[in-house]
């Protein structure tokens, strides 16, 4: 049982670790977001960097809760790389969270074997589920981008007039939702 309680408690530092990591380099994409003028993308990097925020907490009373151990996240610099471009922005945060994407899979299913930690797991999951989403999102943004550059103003009126308020997406998806479908 002492092999395995130190294994949990040096995952669940690791895991804070890689949340500290997360949440910095969150804070500075929303600057960079801001600088950009991508104000719903700002918001969604500040929500974010206060999830990884929770999260990690989480595991630190956890620690402290089930074991008596403080883990402390270590210091980080991660940062987020300075962009020129919207799009460049846009492309960098991407591949960022492709790799965080699975970074924090990896750290839930390790809780979940070989360490039997299932409850540890599942706020990792839910994190890694809404990252799985951004990223879908941010890829359709990606796409926009670059047909609106290869196409310009015409197609970039089609995106807007389609992605207002009360559009066939926005009147189908509740619709989905209520029969189970996962937005």
């Amino acid at each position: 049982m002492d092999k395995l309680r130190t294994e949990t408690i040096a995952h669940i530092q690791e895991t804070v670790n890689l949340l500290a990591d997360m949440a910095s380099w969150q804070e500075s994409a929303f600057l960079h977001a801001m600088s950009h003028g991508l104000q719903g993308d700002k918001r969604e990097n500040r929500y974010e960097s206060t999830i990884d925020d929770i999260n990690r907490k989480y595991l630190m009373s956890e620690a402290m809760g089930m074991f008596g151990v403080e883990v402390e996240p270590h210091s980080t610099t991660m940062k987020f790389p300075k962009t020129n471009e919207p799009l460049d922005f846009l492309k960098e945060y991407y591949a960022g969270l492709c790799d965080i994407y699975h970074k924090i899979h990896l750290a839930a299913n390790t809780f979940v074997s070989p360490l039997c930690m299932r409850d540890l797991a599942q706020p990792l999951y839910d994190r890694a589920s809404c990252i799985r989403k951004i990223i879908t999102m941010l890829k359709r943004d990606i796409d926009r981008y670059e047909a609106v550059k290869v196409h310009g103003t015409p197609l970039h009126d089609l995106y807007r007039v389609n992605n207002t308020a009360e559009t066939k997406h926005d009147l189908v998806e509740p619709k989905e939702n209520s029969i189970g479908y996962p937005g």
